[in-house]
């Protein structure tokens, strides 16, 4: 989502989300926002990349107040068309991570596959700002690809193994898992790609 590559990354979403309902996950909000009930029943909660916002509405619809943004307009539109027919407890911002400024302090902030989209340097800059912007006690719930899969020879930066974790380090670890997925892009052979996928779910102490 770098400069120029934020208006590509744009237009490639809303081809993708135009043309599916529920391209990732089947819909099913990812197994890392699924745990945060183990730990927390409500709050605040603001997701990055809520995509056609499987997370976003599996959390409104347990108890929490969910502001959900994304790059694609097609995203958002569709998120809140939901909204609006369900009645849910989310607002939808779109949002681009590089040029973001938080106004405010959440209780849950949600972050899944979109950093590897990102440099090492805006990585960085946005694992400082959703730190700070979290309030005590508070989580940062992220998942994301990491170096041992298909992606890694074409991405400019993904953490290495157990890196997500160190970078949480001075934080409670409440989960921390990583695993081989089967992702939604093919190999040359028509296979799907495998990657390897870092989750965790981090206490502000």
């Amino acid at each position: 989502m770098e400069n120029q590559s934020s208006k590509n990354m744009e237009q490639h979403y809303d081809q993708l989300y135009s043309k599916n309902d529920s391209v990732f996950g089947g819909g099913k909000p990812d197994k890392v926002v699924q745990h945060i009930l183990q730990f927390r029943k409500s709050g605040s909660v603001i997701e990055f990349g809520a995509g056609q916002g499987r997370n976003a509405l599996f959390l409104a619809c347990n108890g929490f107040f969910v502001e959900a943004t994304d790059l694609s307009p097609v995203a958002v539109g569709q998120i809140q068309a939901l909204v609006e027919e369900d009645q849910l407890n989310i607002e939808t911002h779109l949002l681009d991570v590089i040029k973001m400024s938080l106004g405010r302090d959440y209780d849950v902030i949600v972050s899944t596959f979109i950093l590897h989209h990102l440099s090492s340097e805006s990585t960085d800059q946005f694992l400082q700002s959703i730190m700070s912007h979290t309030k005590k006690d508070g989580l940062n719930v992220i998942s994301t690809f990491i170096k041992g899969g298909d992606i890694s020879e074409s991405k400019s930066f993904l953490f290495d193994t157990g890196a997500l974790r160190e970078r949480y380090s001075h934080w409670n670890i409440l989960d921390y898992f990583e695993e081989e997925r089967g992702m939604v892009a093919r190999r040359p052979d028509g296979s799907p790609m495998k990657n390897m996928v870092a989750s965790i779910i981090a206490e502000k102490p």
